[in-house]
């Protein structure tokens, strides 16, 4: 009898989920046009592809050293309260003046630095934790794949997060750093959690040139900038279409990149004023995190410092299994800084 039971709640659970993942589905299907795909599960898109991380790594990333965020509030002392220093930025004279609020900064972090840092001093403590927090977006209710597709035939997959009031909201576009794509992005995890979770803006997360799906997806391959911020272009010109039903649930667009994605964003700054409808930037602000500047000069340092390069040339040549296989060329080529 027991046995039937645990069964039956199985069983249930499974068809509830089923029938809330169909939900989901039928409701993003209004948004869906000609040049943005919401695919479901059973979709090409939703398969992982070559060059994801081994399995081994991800024993250990993601169960023998994973942990899980609390999101329990910080005590702060009464110096340091929120309350007090937010009503020091609302005086007049420090509205008013640039100057006054840089001042103010410094002396919060002067006096309260202690209790506003967290985390490690540690680089090697710190990618730890960043590379082992416990964080599935693909299973979140509320974050949805999606494909836009671009001129040239191409495929440019993402993660879309809207809030569940689907009211107008700002719309932060976040581009992910080499090799990831939205199936596998470790080090981004976290900033898609702050971006959608925990502050009022929609977020679209858009897989790097250099991920292992778009390698899959696409017949052409390039790598950093100038590509990467013709797509942010293109896709802020779908979004800001008047006759794309998901432009009705954008009240700004925002630009932010994450090391080789922040490439495409500072070109992507360049390009904005030049691609904009009547004199309407396309993105209101751009934000690179970590991002490379000089892509010559940095690949030339990763692949010329022996014997971090060796390791540098066997990681990528792993994350770009699926070039290979689509270009085997690339083979012929001593070092990842083809």
């Amino acid at each position: 009898m027991l046995g039937f039971l645990i069964f039956l709640a199985m069983t249930t659970s499974s068809m509830a989920s089923q029938q809330a993942a169909s939900q989901q589905q039928a409701f993003m299907q209004q948004f869906q046009t000609s040049r943005i795909l919401f695919p479901d599960d059973k979709s090409q898109y939703a398969i992982k592809t070559a060059g994801q991380y081994s399995a081994p790594l991800r024993f250990l990333l993601q169960d023998l050293l994973a942990w899980s965020p609390t999101g329990s509030e910080r005590i702060f002392s009464s110096k340091c309260a929120p309350e007090v220093w937010g009503a020091r930025l609302q005086d007049t004279r420090v509205r008013t003046s640039i100057q006054f609020q840089g001042a103010l900064i410094q002396k919060y972090l002067k006096d309260c630095g202690d209790e506003v840092e967290t985390g490690h001093d540690s680089l090697v403590m710190n990618l730890t934790k960043m590379m082992t927090m416990k964080y599935e977006p693909q299973e979140h209710p509320f974050l949805h794949r999606v494909v836009f597709s671009l001129p040239g035939n191409i495929k440019l997959k993402g993660l879309l997060g809207l809030k569940g009031d689907f009211k107008k909201r700002p719309l932060i576009v976040l581009r992910l750093g080499i090799f990831s794509n939205v199936e596998e992005f470790m080090p981004e995890r976290a900033w898609l959690m702050m971006l959608f979770e925990q502050s009022p803006f929609n977020v679209l997360l858009l897989e790097n040139m250099s991920g292992t799906d778009f390698v899959s997806d696409n017949s052409r391959f390039s790598f950093g900038g100038y590509d990467e911020a013709i797509q942010n272009i293109l896709v802020a010109q779908i979004l800001k279409d008047p006759n794309v039903p998901l432009s009705r649930l954008v009240d700004s667009l925002h630009l932010m990149g994450v090391s080789l994605g922040g490439h495409g964003v500072l070109y992507a700054s360049l390009l904005n004023d030049l691609n904009s409808p009547k004199g309407q930037p396309l993105y209101q602000s751009f934000m690179g995190m970590c991002p490379v500047v000089n892509l010559d000069e940095t690949m030339k340092n990763l692949t010329t410092d022996k014997p971090f390069s060796l390791l540098a040339d066997l990681w990528s040549q792993k994350r770009l299994a699926g070039l290979a296989e689509k270009m085997p060329a690339v083979n012929d080529h001593d070092s990842f800084g083809f």
